[in-house]
């Protein structure tokens, strides 16, 4: 069986898909989920690895574009994975690497927060604080919770944290729908 950090990238390159470059995309040149800002970065700090796809003495949008699978789950597995998630069940685990890959690591672990939060105030139990740390107290409020109600509050969290930022910037309207249904979507 594949690794989980594999699992979970399989996951959010279906959510991701291939190269983009879209006008509204803040992130600008993007592939394999991978941005132009991300993949410098990267250029700068990961060793061993070829960043200058192209060969021709820089690192830009081109070699992003070249890019393939394996470099792209070396950045995944630098920037995005924490190894905490190791903790957690596999398909939650993948659900919030996808919220960090698309959102930030950080964000990603405070939604993970928010729904354990959620399914707290339903059942009348204490809450956890959403600091998007994944620590002890967090993986283990997320293994007390049944699979299936944390998902579902994932969900939930997920779809009210894309609308919010809509609502925020108006401008980002063009994404929504595609947030939506990887809010939805399930490992």
């Amino acid at each position: 069986m594949q690794p989980l950090v594999e699992r979970a990238f399989d996951y959010i390159l279906v959510n991701e898909g291939g190269w983009s470059n879209h006008a509204k995309d803040k992130g600008g040149a993007t592939n394999l989920g991978v941005t132009i800002k991300t993949f410098r970065k990267a250029a700068a700090e990961m060793a061993g690895h070829d960043f200058d796809l192209d060969d021709d003495g820089d690192v830009d949008a081109d070699d992003l574009r070249k890019m393939e699978r394996p470099l792209a789950i070396a950045i995944f597995e630098k920037y995005y994975w924490q190894s905490n998630l190791s903790l957690l069940e596999d398909r939650v685990a993948i659900k919030t690497a996808d919220y960090g890959f698309n959102a930030g690591p950080t964000t990603g672990v405070k939604l993970l927060q928010r729904s354990i939060n959620l399914l707290a105030d339903e059942r009348g139990v204490p809450r956890i604080l959403v600091d998007g740390k994944l620590g002890k107290k967090t993986a283990q409020m997320a293994n007390l919770s049944n699979v299936e109600d944390l998902l579902e509050a994932m969900q939930t969290i997920g779809k009210q944290f894309y609308r919010d930022i809509v609502e925020r910037d108006p401008t980002q309207r063009v994404w929504l729908n595609g947030w939506i249904n990887r809010a939805m979507r399930l490992p």
